[in-house]
């Protein structure tokens, strides 16, 4: 009896121990005024030497609101402040910004890493070992590659937010509306990284310049070599990649039946990609792709609401999907770089058998051969079934 009453009262004192600690707060909490909260982060190859160019992006909370001026670094009233230093370790670099701003610097909001072209044609691997290492950084932030240097991208002028990486990260989002793009995660970029036989793609980003102001264009992709940098997708061959990895959102095809032009709205794609060992050890993958489109637009007189026509834009429609595709395929041939993953696919259903070819899937993936299996279905031809033109008598 003695010894329950000892348990009990044991056990009491330990949940009021409990519950005292939990009203002692975190005891590693930092303000955020106390803080220089990064966006963005660049990383270009020095110049004149072996170093790395590292740019941060920051947001002095303690000072947001007020107006901003790029021409002063640090000035007083500047919320943006953009830190670039060089050394030949990234995280020095970052812990020496100290020196120039009186606050440590707070990754758990960065949006994007950006490399510069000619970093990333050098390999970027050790560069990233800070970011995959650091307990700060989200694995989901944005990769991209500048088709220039990274640091001119925290330079542009935002067209619609004040924090160009934000504006930038925006942008990616939208870029579902046409499937002509690549998004690429830091986890994703890393997976490719552990592997010998995918490849990842990046989207690239420039700044361009009209009327005085610049602003920035995300299209097409980087592709990469293990973690070189080696080429580049232009939008079509990029939307080709897309149609085969199952990533396309939506976009528009446009088509050319009875010598008149229309537009289709893409509503939903599906994609499967079954690959086949055959005896004399050639690799065939038969690309499946289901999508559903609606009529958007069309030029002409031709009434395409008919079931006739409706079937002929449909044709033209699985015509143009494995174009886009075929020219991706060939352009990574050209690479030589799974940008499809296929070597994954071949390794789930011939497990036995990829242990014995995947030393040599750089050879193999420059002879596959690629089978279509292309259906489009038109569901909708909008308010209007005729075109607007008067009928013919």
């Amino acid at each position: 009896m003695c010894f329950l009453i000892r348990v009990r009262k044991f056990t009491k004192i330990f949940v009021l121990c409990i519950f005292l600690l939990s009203l002692s707060g975190c005891w590693n909490a930092r303000e955020l005024n106390a803080l220089n909260v990064v966006i963005g982060m660049g990383l270009d190859s020095a110049e004149n030497s072996n170093d790395i160019e590292v740019t941060a992006q920051v947001v002095n909370l303690s000072k947001s609101g007020s107006k901003k001026s790029k021409s002063e670094k640090g000035g007083g009233g500047m919320d943006i402040v953009n830190l670039t230093d060089s050394g030949p370790d990234i995280f020095p670099i970052i812990r020496g910004y100290t020196h120039e701003v009186n606050r440590k610097l707070y990754f758990p909001h960065n949006q994007i890493i950006v490399f510069g072209k000619d970093f990333a044609s050098k390999g970027v691997r050790d560069s990233l070992d800070f970011f995959l290492r650091d307990h700060e950084t989200r694995l989901t932030v944005n990769v991209l590659v500048a088709k220039g240097k990274a640091k001119s991208i925290f330079e542009a002028e935002p067209e619609y937010l004040s924090l160009p990486a934000a504006d930038i990260e925006q942008i990616l989002e939208m870029q579902n509306a046409t499937s002509e793009t690549a998004t690429l995660r830091l986890f994703d970029f890393m997976s490719c990284l552990t592997s010998k036989t995918c490849s990842a793609v990046a989207p690239l980003i420039e700044v361009l310049e009209e009327g005085g102001k610049k602003h920035y264009k995300i299209a097409g992709g980087a592709v990469f070599k293990e973690d070189k940098a080696v080429g580049e997708l232009d939008k079509t061959q990029t939307r080709g990649m897309l149609w085969v990895t199952g990533k396309i959102k939506s976009g528009l095809l446009r088509v050319n039946a009875k010598d008149q032009n229309a537009t289709l709205e893409i509503i939903s794609a599906k994609s499967k990609v079954e690959p086949k060992i055959n005896e004399d050890g050639t690799i065939v993958f038969k690309i499946k792709i289901a999508e559903k489109s609606s009529l958007g637009s069309q030029e002409g007189s031709e009434n395409f609401a008919t079931p006739e026509n409706l079937h002929l834009l449909e044709i033209a429609g699985e015509e143009k999907i494995q174009e886009e595709i075929q020219s991706a395929v060939d352009k990574a041939m050209e690479l030589d770089a799974d940008i499809f993953h296929f070597s994954q696919s071949v390794q789930s259903k011939y497990p036995r058998k990829w242990e014995n070819i995947k030393k040599d899937w750089d050879q193999l993936f420059k002879t596959i051969q690629i089978e279509y299996d292309i259906d489009v279905k038109i569901n909708k031809t909008g308010n209007i079934a005729k075109p607007n033109y008067p009928e013919e008598e």
